[in-house]
């Protein structure tokens, strides 16, 4: 697992990509409070993240992460103006 720095925090990430394409940092070591499944891939690429409802986060028995969004101290200066 590769990791880099946020650039607003500093703390480590990793990145994943949506089911629709879209990066998204995510915090690297899994949270009992996670609710986002890794799905590595083969080729080294970025892994797959699948963001789970409450129900089926409770009901896996697999790691789950957290999005970097939900932790950083900073989340707001990434947030898009609409």
């Amino acid at each position: 697992m590769q990791t880099t720095s946020c650039s607003a925090c500093g703390a480590p990430i990793r990145w994943a990509t949506t089911t629709k394409g879209r990066r998204m940092p995510m915090d690297p070591d899994p949270h009992p409070e996670g609710n986002v499944r890794l799905q590595e891939l083969d080729d080294g690429i970025a892994p797959i993240a699948h963001v789970l409802d409450a129900l089926d986060a409770s009901m896996t028995s697999e790691p789950l992460y957290r999005s970097h969004f939900a932790t950083c101290p900073e989340s707001e200066s990434f947030r898009r103006k609409r």
